[in-house]
């Protein structure tokens, strides 16, 4: 038995139960250890997860890193960076779960040893959109709020859910609202609840209005008379991409 072995079923086992809803000998069971032994080889769950979160963030910035030097242009960059982490989330379910879901988990001492990481991270797609902003390909006034919605835009492309993080204070219903809002305006498909209070404030914070429908029912018809070709509609150039996010609205509505 090795770390790595632990690190994959860990992985899996958050995936799964969520990292508050897991615990040491769950872990300990999946890799058939004794509770006793597993700690031969990590202290605590904690570790357990910076360590996974370490890794995703190896795994991303090596690949992704690599497109964003090439000497192409910043539109092209962006879309070869977006294949990739698609790719990358897609053929890694278990880690990628825990990297988008589970970060907030991490305690001070482990959140200062991650936050480096995932800005260095995050640095390659604010530097891509700073280089067609320069090149007058996008218009984008708030960086970081772009980099941060087209990663859970992707998450959401990938088909693995984007799902916010637990709000640990469920008599917090502001707190709570305010982060589900500020999720589903980056693309954030739902919100992790942790008491049936919050049930009905995620619903209402991401159930699309009215309005949101009827625009998603006519881009829809719009684009299916495109036949899938690119068009103008409403001032916005339509593509494949947005049209799926028409759909997710569509679909959000019909839900129960």
């Amino acid at each position: 038995m090795t770390r790595e072995d632990i690190l994959e079923a860990a992985a899996q086992v958050f995936r799964q139960k969520g990292f508050h809803g897991a615990s040491m000998a769950d872990i300990a069971g999946a890799v058939n250890l004794q509770k006793a032994s597993l700690y031969h080889h990590v202290s605590s769950k904690q570790e357990i997860l910076l360590a996974l979160l370490d890794r995703a963030l190896e795994l991303l910035f090596e690949r992704i890193s690599a497109i964003s030097t090439q000497s192409i242009p910043a539109d092209e960059k962006l879309r070869r960076m977006i294949r990739a982490y698609l790719q990358i989330l897609a053929e890694n379910t278990d880690l990628s779960a825990v990297l988008l879901f589970e970060h907030r988990s991490l305690e001070r001492k482990q959140h200062a040893r991650h936050v480096p990481n995932r800005d260095k991270f995050e640095a390659l797609w604010r530097d891509v959109l700073s280089e067609g902003v320069h090149a007058k390909l996008f218009e984008c006034d708030d960086l970081a709020l772009t980099a941060r919605a087209l990663l859970g835009m992707a998450a959401r492309l990938a088909r693995i859910p984007a799902l916010d993080l637990v709000t640990i204070d469920f008599n917090d219903d502001a707190r709570f609202t305010a982060e589900a809002r500020e999720a589903r305006a980056l693309g954030y498909t739902g919100k992790l609840c942790i008491h049936p209070r919050q049930v009905t404030l995620a619903n209402d914070a991401f159930r699309p209005t009215d309005e949101e429908v009827a625009w998603a029912t006519r881009l829809l018809a719009a684009f299916g008379e495109a036949q899938g070709m690119t068009i103008a509609f409403e001032g916005l150039m339509v593509d494949e991409v947005v049209a799926a996010r028409a759909r997710a609205i569509a679909e959000h509505d019909r839900e129960p």
